[in-house]
């Protein structure tokens, strides 16, 4: 599935507001979150994708539906912007709480997606050289 260019810029806004600048050591502060979110989902069938877009949209918009403000998500400041995500993870309604954790999930994801983030982070030894294999002495470990 293709994601279209606003939604692209939508998702880096959204990712960034969960994946702050400096967040890991700063090794994801040059990924465009959108455009990873973006590359992965054209990966994908189209129906993965749904939730996370219906969620880039609802999020874009419920500062005029939650806060009665005219505007979008990316008018907020930063904590104007983690209260509004953190409303959406704490709702009643189920629906709610899974696209932001589904957002959360996958500006995270997006952030990981490099060999500086991986590396910072020790993942699965990423940029360590393979330990030399263990001699096996028989079946019975004897």
């Amino acid at each position: 599935m293709k994601f279209f260019r606003f939604e692209q810029q939508r998702a880096d806004i959204i990712g960034r507001a969960i994946l702050p600048r400096g967040t890991l050591g700063g090794t994801c502060d040059s990924c465009d979150l959108g455009a990873e979110m973006a590359r992965q989902f054209s990966l994908t069938p189209w129906w993965s994708a749904i939730l996370t877009r219906l969620g880039i949209a609802l999020v874009w918009y419920a500062p005029f539906f939650l806060l009665g403000r005219f505007g979008t998500f990316a008018k907020l400041g930063l904590d104007e912007k983690h209260k509004l995500l953190d409303r959406f993870a704490r709702s009643k309604n189920y629906w709610l709480r899974e696209i932001a954790m589904i957002l959360k999930m996958n500006a995270c994801t997006a952030g990981m997606a490099n060999a500086e983030t991986m590396t910072y982070l020790g993942a699965y030894d990423f940029g360590r050289a393979p330990a030399a294999a263990p001699v096996l002495l028989g079946r019975s470990g004897t």
